[in-house]
């Protein structure tokens, strides 16, 4: 929380870049938040559910020859209900069968990037699935905080490799695309984060009426946006619409989300340090988060939940990430 407080100037200041290119003058409506920004002449590259395969085994083979395999099988095994039809919901999930070592996978893909990512995120649930094989039931339960720790990282790998070779409004667009994601993250889940802490606080002596709900959202989103957001276009009902409030016995529900993006960005980070050493550690790590706590299955590589300054490092990434956004933009805008 420290560091993610910290943080937020940063995010305001991608915010307004963004709202200053979508015409607004006041900071970013709230209603605009996921308004995809396309340079000017740019097409976004489009794929195949057979191109997506061909990327996602490449890429994860560099990483670990096993996880290459791993991801061919799953598409070839079908484990994937790929694609949209009717009836079927929308969003993503991966549910693991551990007595029969497979795992399946919901999806909706039709083409972008942001849905080959998606089956990265999501085979990422399923090879720390496989890394938990032969353990008893019990310790294949992973808390929250860690359960994002592969799909993250695998979003992240995948991530670094096509921006490695990006032209600039490719790469702007890219940019783009993830921080739009990563805003919501660490922004807006830290306002959620505020908003519940205070409504728990209230309901010691009352019950709370509905404006003083909208009030309570309103002044979360000012701590946390600030003026990234047009004060006039905000969202007092945030609270109705996000059913994760409304949970029982999850309370703080989204904020493990944020925990796990940095964490997973964390654990990506000794990888590009260590290189291959890494993998094995790496596999370890997976296989030990229902096993240990929170803290003592991240030292194990040697990181301490417990220091900001590794919450810092992990944010360091995106604020670099949208310095260079807005310099991009400078130049294709």
């Amino acid at each position: 929380l420290t560091a993610m407080e910290e943080s937020l100037p940063a995010f305001r200041k991608y915010l307004r870049k963004k709202a200053d290119i979508l015409g607004h003058k006041n900071g970013l409506p709230f209603y605009n938040l996921f308004a995809p920004i396309t340079p000017p002449g740019y097409t976004p590259k489009t794929y195949t559910i057979e191109e997506a395969q061909e990327k996602l085994v490449f890429e994860m083979s560099k990483f670990s020859p096993d996880m290459g395999a791993f991801i061919q099988n799953a598409f070839e095994q079908r484990w994937i209900d790929i694609f949209p039809r009717e009836g079927k919901q929308g969003g993503a999930f991966c549910s693991g069968i551990h007595q029969m070592d497979i795992s399946r996978i919901m999806t909706n893909f039709s083409g972008s990037f942001s849905d080959v990512s998606t089956l990265a995120h999501e085979l990422g649930h399923a090879w720390h699935n496989r890394c938990m094989k032969g353990l008893p039931e019990c310790m294949t339960d992973a808390p929250m905080p860690l359960a994002e720790t592969a799909s993250i990282f695998n979003e992240t790998l995948l991530s670094h490799a096509v921006l490695s070779s990006a032209e600039k409004a490719e790469r702007l667009a890219l940019l783009e695309s993830s921080l739009m994601e990563t805003t919501q993250t660490i922004v807006d889940i830290f306002s959620r984060f505020k908003f519940e802490s205070e409504v728990i606080e209230r309901r010691k002596d009352h019950s709370l009426s509905v404006s003083e709900l909208k009030q309570i959202m309103l002044d979360a989103q000012e701590k946390t946006y600030g003026d990234g957001l047009d004060p006039d276009a905000r969202h007092p009902y945030m609270w109705a619409c996000k059913s994760h409030y409304y949970s029982s016995g999850f309370n703080f529900y989204n904020f493990p989300y944020a925990f796990g993006q940095l964490f997973g960005t964390g654990v990506f980070a000794l990888y590009q340090k260590e290189g291959s050493a890494f993998v094995e550690r790496y596999n370890q790590l997976l296989r030990s988060c229902g096993s240990a706590s929170v803290a003592d299955v991240a030292m194990s590589v040697g990181i301490d939940v417990r220091d900001p300054d590794f919450w810092r490092t992990s944010l360091k990434v995106y604020q670099n990430n949208i310095e260079e956004f807005i310099t991009l933009a400078d130049k294709l805008f």
